[in-house]
């Protein structure tokens, strides 16, 4: 085995060393540098982004407490709304109320005075009407020949007919 011979050792060695050297040089020089830069990058773009993160959070949370005040203002609003126009639909009503009620009141007095009238008509028709009503039933309740002479249509008044 020639890794093994004493003789190429030292060529061996050499050349490790050199090799050795120009890794550490290309490392030192071009490499780390490179990875280096790109670490900060990084580093720096992470901290943006903290920064940015943290910014927008408060930005929302800032956003979300004017969302509620504008939330909390308008229940207030539409609460104040909403009382209005219950008020306003009470008066209404009360008004409307007042107003079929007067209506009525009129509608009530003016069929009762209908109704006055159409009884008294009806008193005064009604000896009339009882006499031909008697001689109705007479007539249907009796034969004819037990019949009584006919009732003349003008009766005066307190005066009652032979039946």
């Amino acid at each position: 085995m020639p890794q093994l011979e004493i003789a190429t050792y030292f060529s061996q060695l050499f050349w490790l060393a050199i090799c050795f050297a120009i890794i550490i040089l290309f490392s030192w020089r071009i490499s780390l540098p490179r990875l280096t830069t790109l670490l900060l990058q990084r580093w720096e773009q992470i901290e943006g982004q903290k920064k940015l993160a943290n910014t927008l959070r408060i930005e929302a949370e800032t956003l979300q407490r004017i969302q509620e005040q504008n939330l909390e203002l308008a229940r207030r609003q539409a609460k104040e709304i909403m009382l209005q126009a219950d008020h306003k639909m009470k008066l209404k009503f009360e008004h409307e109320r007042v107003r079929i009620s007067h209506t009525m009141k009129e509608k009530i007095k003016l069929t009762e005075g209908h109704l006055h009238k159409k009884k008294e008509q009806l008193s005064k028709q009604m000896p009339e009407i009882v006499l031909q009503l008697s001689h109705e039933i007479l007539k249907k309740t009796l034969t004819p020949s037990e019949l009584p002479r006919p009732i003349s249509p003008k009766i005066k008044k307190g005066k009652t007919p032979d039946v």
